[in-house]
């Protein structure tokens, strides 16, 4: 069995996102940073001054929007309605960011 938490992979996007998380979600930071390695963070810009773009949806928020298990299947059937599944949430994800003028999008 898959799940996609497993696949996914977060880490902080900069510097100031470390230390906004710190400072004010530390239990969420905690969890991104034991996920980094040191090359990570020597590789961390100070800023993300472009287009913040994700190639999949964070874990944080699939987490928010889906109940436990929904994008888990053990079948070609069941992969295929998560797929889909996970497509709609990442269209709107998107959209609603667009609309709100929100520099982000998820690839």
């Amino acid at each position: 069995m898959i799940k996609l938490k497993d696949i996914l992979n977060e880490k902080f996007d900069s510097k100031a996102q470390q230390r906004y998380m710190f400072k004010n979600k530390p239990k969420v930071a905690k969890k991104l940073a034991s996920k980094m390695t040191k090359q990570d963070y020597e590789e961390l810009p100070d800023k993300v001054d472009e287009a913040l773009q994700y190639n999949q949806i964070p874990t944080s928020m699939m987490k928010d929007f889906l109940p436990t298990g929904a994008m888990t299947y053990t079948t070609p059937e069941e992969k295929k309605n998560a797929l889909k599944l996970y497509k709609d949430l990442k269209d709107t994800i998107n959209k609603f960011w667009k609309d709100h003028k929100i520099n982000r999008k998820i690839k």
